[in-house]
């Protein structure tokens, strides 16, 4: 569809542009098909496994971390590529993954 950086990186954009994308798991894992959802993450991180009753299954956190810390982590990339822009007017590609 040419939308993502490769694509856009064959037309003439702003050098100045950025792109930030937040894939759910890199795309060069094959043995990874889970959907990017928060409590499957927290499952293979083993974030579960400390959470709830000693004996008891693992339980996922009843907040969303791994996609809050995520968006954290794609903000403070974002804000990195806007004082590289302003310092190089370089375009960059930002990536925060769930996995």
């Amino acid at each position: 569809m040419g939308l993502g950086y490769e694509g856009r990186a064959q037309r003439p954009v702003s050098p100045a542009s950025s792109i930030a994308a937040s894939p759910a798991s890199a795309p060069t894992v094959r043995s990874l098909r889970l959907s990017g959802y928060d409590a499957v993450v927290q499952g293979m991180a083993g974030l579960m496994s400390v959470n709830g009753e000693p004996d008891g299954a693992p339980v996922r956190v009843g907040v969303p971390v791994v996609d809050l810390a995520t968006g954290m982590n794609a903000t403070i990339a974002i804000l990195m590529a806007v004082i590289e822009r302003r310092a190089r007017a370089r375009r960059q590609f930002v990536e925060a993954k769930l996995v």
